[in-house]
């Protein structure tokens, strides 16, 4: 039997914008065919210039990509400041998982969302393997047999 091939609503994907200029980062996101960004970070200023909540929205929007915050699946700050000092991924993940088990409404609406068009995760991590956004993609790829993508 032939597979399928995975078209852009079969993926989620993450993006962290550690190393990117605004420009690159809008023209990456729309060469891969997202049509949404959905920011997981629970502050979303940024010392970046353009990176910041409303200057970030207002430049996907201009390039046609829809924008939302979901404060409520990022890291809370007693977990960031626990995998800062001791840098244990493995007790990071692990208080993260918990955090997000209190959010499941926010991540199933999240998934209603990703299985309607094209979704990237935006956090600030170059490498979503140490980014709590690679968690939150995977908990969303169970829920909605998608596959994740780190562009």
């Amino acid at each position: 039997m032939a597979q399928k091939s995975k078209t852009a609503q079969d993926r989620i994907y993450t993006i962290g914008y550690e190393g990117w200029e605004l420009d690159d980062f809008i023209a990456h996101l729309t060469e891969a065919g997202v049509q949404h960004v959905a920011d997981v970070r629970a502050r979303p200023g940024s010392h970046k210039k353009g990176f910041s909540k409303t200057p970030l929205g207002a430049a996907l929007a201009a390039a046609g990509i829809e924008y939302s915050n979901w404060r409520e699946l990022g890291t809370s700050p007693e977990t960031r400041q626990a995998y800062h000092e001791t840098g244990d991924a493995k007790a990071f993940f692990a208080a993260y998982a918990k955090e997000l088990a209190q959010h499941k409404d926010r991540l199933a609406e999240l998934a209603d969302l990703a299985r309607e068009q094209p979704v990237a995760l935006l956090c600030f991590e170059s490498d979503a393997a140490t980014c709590h956004r690679s968690a939150c993609a995977a908990e969303l790829a169970k829920q909605t047999g998608a596959e994740v993508v780190d562009l």
